[in-house]
């Protein structure tokens, strides 16, 4: 306790000296930056999750066609989470002097448990959120059957029931999970579907059970659950939609490898303001042995110091990192949304736990080195080997760093990729700066008085450069890796869900129907709007195996192996389709078939399969030949199977297509319905703004991030610049004390930081570049697009950075007579 005791006076006598300062204030910044982006990316993560929950209605959806079990119902509601059901079934209504196929939706009182309703007073009137879903023996009707004679206080018969409309339905936070189940709707309360009669025996109607709450007790009971009846469907946030399930994967990966970067930057800051402190200290621990101090008192005495640096670094960084979370909230206004949860504990941790590491990383090697030294070897600066506890120290403080970094980066493959390539980063800067200085030594011998002071400069000071260099190369590579990804990921999403995204459906269109309907479109202006064939069919086989629910143990595998599919032919692949595998239809007979992989790699389906279907009791059978991708996200037609052209002559089959409405032109509808009565058009533009909403956070959410982590990298090298200001200062003295003119102190300064700064760059820049490949098609599972101004950007912020860098430590010793700033006074 005594030697605690002692450390803390020591450094509080440095604290005194003024000589502290720096040293914390890199830790400070370190910790500050991962507070700040941690903090930041946790509450964007956890709004987004519950925007897209939205989706759903819900946090989790348990859907069948039989209702899920009230034991279920009864075991969630004990675990502290809330409940609301659904049922969803077809019926007729009449309506504009005729009969519609409406789809009508039971609720229960609870209903939605996330999302608000909508309603209006008319048809196409301004909207307002409802507080409930409609009161028993009430109905609400979308504006489409509300402008066929069922608005506000019309009466409207369910079967045997007769309930009264009190509203008109605009918007349902679920509606759309299923394209081709969005027709004109009928909300009612749960408690009178049994009075319309409606679900007889063999009825066919759709259930849901809703629940929300903590996301430990929703991963408890799925996972004691799914998968016990394969006719329940159990769906997250991250299975609402396909689009919104990849890009909110892509996001998630895209913030973990923002965290990531920021707690390497942190590391790296933290490190280099260390470096000077222990140096120094090493020698006042050497005196305490001269003094008779014994090794464990001196271990103690630097413990101690090292603690309180952590934690007097730790402290004022998380409350800086606060500072400026809230303040770069503030300044972005609604660009991620709307209010986001409060702050959570566990990333402000994580920064503490990161500053504590760094400074136990760099210090504790350090302090047992110091006390297993002897005190006149260390006092000589006589070079001592590295004792197997400092060995061991170093080896605890890398497996820290890791379990740290899979901890921030929240994904193996992002922090392989990611913390690999930023490795490599420090790596190839120290690389580079060693090349630089092997050549400088001819160079100087070469060059102007300028240069020669410079490059030998450069070269007697080996260390300090190698140190400084790769702390500033990594916190450019980080840089320029995490703006790299971001142009890539906000360019496809861009690409999945374009501005001019289908808006409307049109579903049940006849063989006899399509070429009028595709001149009726062009007429009105709609050329985008391919048509395609439709034919219902079941998969039953896969070359010799019968396709069987039981057979497989994923849950999406067995809903699929029961389904039906919609298969379709086209001569090419569709927009947004792309082969992965295999090639487009050959000239061999036999049919052909073209597989999504993500279909293929769940039932098990390879090139070469032979494939059997079931249409209208009759079958089909082909051999796949060609794997696509899908971007299921552009709203635009898509198929899991297509078959080669004229393989589905003369089966039954009904034809699809999908538009953009143009603005202003609502009337197109009401003429297409006058002109193809039969045709079902599904107004699908609410979904897709639901969707282009919550892309539009996601865009948002990483445009902050992003620039958060270049604010957290220029505070790191200003940490560092600050950390090797006093050896620049005590050099540029020197030079003058020993005649140089300023102008040419100040020329060789320039000449030693624009090449290091140069040489830092470029490496950063190749090494951002080749992590950057890694990391948006391993990680990201997007497509790199190579970027030529990046060698220029590396280039010119290496050397502007250091530059700057170096200036701000040397502008002292230009100003300051020498004696001065070598008395240190």
């Amino acid at each position: 306790m005594k030697a605690f005791r002692l450390g803390l006076r020591m450094l509080a006598r440095e604290a005194r000296g003024g000589t502290l300062g720096v040293v914390v204030a890199a830790v400070a910044v370190g910790v500050a930056a991962l507070a700040a982006v941690g903090t930041t990316t946790d509450r964007i993560q956890r709004g987004l999750r519950l925007g897209a929950a939205e989706l759903l209605a819900a946090d989790l959806a348990v859907t069948g066609h039989a209702p899920p079990p009230p034991a279920l119902e009864a075991e969630a509601g004990a675990a502290g989470l809330a409940a609301a059901r659904w049922t969803e079934t077809r019926t007729m209504v009449a309506a504009g002097g005729g009969l519609r196929l409406v789809e009508l939706k039971a609720v229960s009182a609870g209903y939605p448990l996330r999302g608000r309703l909508r309603v209006a007073d008319a048809p196409f009137a301004p909207d307002r959120p409802a507080a409930a879903p409609p009161a028993p023996g009430e109905a609400w009707v979308d504006a489409r059957l509300a402008a066929d004679g069922l608005a506000p206080g019309a009466e409207i018969r369910l079967g045997e029931a007769s309930l009264r409309v009190t509203a008109v339905l605009t918007y349902e936070p679920d509606r759309g999970g299923d394209l081709l189940s969005i027709g004109p709707r009928v909300l009612i309360r749960l408690e009178d579907l049994a009075a319309t009669g409606l679900l007889a025996p063999g009825s066919h109607a759709h259930h849901a059970l809703l629940l929300a709450g903590p996301g430990a007790a929703l991963a408890r009971l799925r996972a004691a659950h799914e998968g016990e009846d394969p006719a329940l469907r159990w769906a997250g946030v991250e299975d609402a939609r396909p689009e919104l399930r990849l890009a909110m994967e892509r996001a998630g990966r895209y913030l973990g490898l923002a965290g990531l970067a920021t707690l390497l930057l942190a590391g790296a800051g933290a490190g280099l303001g260390l470096r000077r402190h222990l140096a120094r200290e090493a020698t006042a621990l050497a005196l305490l042995r001269t003094f008779g101090a014994g090794r464990r008192t001196v271990l103690a005495a630097a413990l101690a110091q090292l603690a309180g640096i952590a934690a007097a670094g730790s402290a004022a960084g998380l409350a800086l990192g606060l500072l400026a979370h809230l303040a770069l909230l503030r300044l972005a206004g609604g660009l991620v949304g709307p209010a986001l949860p409060p702050p959570g504990a566990g990333p402000l941790l994580t920064a503490a736990a990161a500053g504590a590491v760094a400074v136990l990383a760099f210090g504790l090697p350090a302090a047992l080195q110091a006390a297993a030294t002897p005190p006149m070897q260390t006092l000589r600066a006589t070079p001592a080997p590295l004792p197997p506890a400092a060995a061991l120290a170093r080896l605890a403080a890398v497996l820290a760093v890791a379990a740290l970094a899979l901890h921030v980066g929240g994904d193996l493959r992002t922090v392989l990729w990611a913390g690999g390539g930023l490795a490599l980063a420090a790596a190839a800067v120290a690389a580079a700066t060693a090349g630089l200085m092997h050549l400088g030594a001819p160079l100087a011998r070469r060059s102007g008085p300028a240069w020669r002071l410079g490059l030998a400069f450069l070269l007697r000071h080996r260390r300090l450069h190698l140190a400084e260099a790769t702390v500033f190369g990594l916190a450019l590579a980080a840089v320029l890796l995490v703006g790299l990804v971001r142009g890539d990921l906000l360019a496809a999403w861009q690409r999945d869900l374009p501005h001019d995204a289908p808006d409307r459906f049109l579903i049940n269109i006849q063989p006899s129907e399509v070429e009028a309907l595709r001149a009726f479109l062009a007429r009105h202006g709609i050329a985008d709007a391919p048509l395609y064939p439709m034919v219902r069919a079941r998969l039953v086989a896969i070359g010799a195996r019968r396709v069987r629910p039981e057979d497989y143990h994923d849950p999406r595998a067995r809903r699929l192996a029961v389904r039906d599919f919609n298969l379709s032919w086209s001569e090419a692949p569709p927009e947004g389709n792309a082969l992965a595998a295999g090639r487009w239809w050959g000239a061999d007979p036999g049919t052909e078939f073209s597989v999504e992989t993500g279909l293929a790699e769940t039932l098990g389906i390879r090139l070469g399969d032979r494939l059997r279907f079931e249409i209208a009791g009759e079958p089909l059978e082909g051999v796949v030949t060609s794997l696509r991708t899908v971007r299921w996200g552009s709203m635009r037609v898509n198929f899991f199977v297509l078959a080669e052209p004229g393989a589905l002559e003369g089966r039954p089959a009904t034809w699809i297509t999908a538009f953009r409405l143009p603005p202003g032109r609502q009337g197109l509808e009401a003429a297409l319905h006058a002109r193809f009565p039969g045709v079902t058009v599904l107004d699908v533009s609410a979904l897709v703004a639901q969707v282009r909403g919550v892309m539009d956070r996601l865009a948002g959410a990483v445009q902050v991030v992003f620039l958060l982590t270049v604010l957290a990298g220029i505070t790191v090298l200003y940490a560092g610049a600050r950390a090797t200001a006093a050896e620049r200062r005590e050099a540029a003295a020197l030079m003058r004390a020993l005649g140089a003119r300023r102008g040419t102190v100040l020329a060789a300064c320039l000449t030693e930081y624009l090449l290091l700064g140069l040489a830092t760059g470029l490496a950063a820049a190749a090494v951002a570049a080749g992590a950057g490949v890694g990391v948006a098609e391993g990680v990201l599972d997007l497509a790199y697009r190579p970027r030529p101004l990046l060698w220029l950007a590396g280039a010119a912020a290496g050397a502007a950075g250091i530059t700057l860098a170096g200036l701000a430590g040397t502008r002292e010793a230009l100003t300051t007579p020498p004696l001065a700033v070598l008395r240190g006074t």
